[in-house]
């Protein structure tokens, strides 16, 4: 438990916005949790390039996932992309590749019969070797656990085996949905991409007249395209995208639904925020007033 304090110290250091004062403040807010899994709960996120998440955002979603199941979360048996046991290497590969997923699941004669996982790591060795390789010889484990049981547990359990995939089955031995470890930890901190995973092009959607649905990431000028010229030139010196006209807009990363307003008339509704950008806004620009911006 001491060291568990001093690691956990060493980590306070490296982030800004959080103190031991502030752990203690919400104690009573997670007394069914054990203050070493918290600890280690919190040195599963760590910040990058010297950006920091929201702290309130962090800390509701902490509070939050004490009382979230395995039902609350998982990718429903319709979505889960897996592959027969007597699939041949290749056609994991080209699963793999057209679904965009590094692990899926493999079974013998339906999903309900569930054998394990595999990733792709696992397939590159036997590349090399000229005789096919049966996937029920490189399969790995995956954890069979009920949709009522709480994500703190599944967390630990998955750490404690090391195993990343669970599978949700029903009372009756049925696959319900499935879940993985980065899962669990999205829950936590949000999003999680890494180098390999391409972010699509940022979309606008035009849902009525005067009302779109824009990802964060869409820039201004493309925005200014469907509602007309609203931005300032000191507003695109500081920003590029929606998300950040926003956030330096207001000062912070606003919260799910939460609606800003800009000086010209255009309302952002907020649909969808992780902790350190905004995914998606509502866009209404019926009420846009028509100003010289070029001051």
């Amino acid at each position: 438990m001491e060291a568990d304090q001093k690691g956990f110290k060493k980590f306070l250091g490296k982030i800004n916005f959080f103190n031991k004062k502030k752990i203690e403040q919400y104690k009573d807010k997670i007394d069914n949790l054990r203050y070493e899994k918290l600890l280690e709960m919190f040195s599963l996120y760590y910040t990058k390039d010297g950006n920091d998440i929201s702290e309130n955002y962090f800390i509701k979603n902490i509070i939050d996932f004490r009382d979230k199941r395995a039902q609350d979360i998982m990718i429903p048996r319709i979505d889960i992309v897996a592959s027969s046991a007597e699939s041949e290497i290749d056609d994991i590969i080209k699963i793999m590749s057209k679904s965009g997923f590094s692990r899926i699941p493999i079974y013998e004669d339906n999903l309900d019969n569930t054998i394990g996982f595999i990733h792709v790591k696992d397939l590159l060795p036997t590349l090399r070797k000229k005789h096919q390789v049966k996937l029920t010889n490189i399969v790995r484990s995956v954890l069979f656990i009920s949709p009522y049981m709480k994500l703190l547990d599944l967390l630990y359990e998955m750490k404690l085996k090391g195993v990343h995939m669970a599978m949700v089955v029903d009372e009756f031995g049925g696959v319900d949905g499935l879940i993985t470890f980065e899962d669990i930890l999205e829950e936590i901190i949000g999003g999680i991409r890494d180098e390999y995973n391409k972010a699509p092009a940022p979309k606008i959607i035009e849902k009525e007249a005067g009302v779109l649905e824009a990802d964060g990431r869409v820039n201004i000028h493309d925005l200014e395209e469907y509602t007309g010229k609203f931005s300032s030139l000191e507003e695109n010196e500081e920003s590029n995208t929606i998300s950040g006209l926003i956030v330096a807009l207001v000062g912070y990363v606003p919260s799910k639904n939460e609606i800003i307003m800009h000086p010209s008339g255009i309302e952002f509704k907020i649909i969808s925020v992780d902790p350190l950008k905004i995914n998606k806004v509502m866009v209404d620009y019926r009420g846009l007033k028509i100003h010289d911006h070029t001051q």
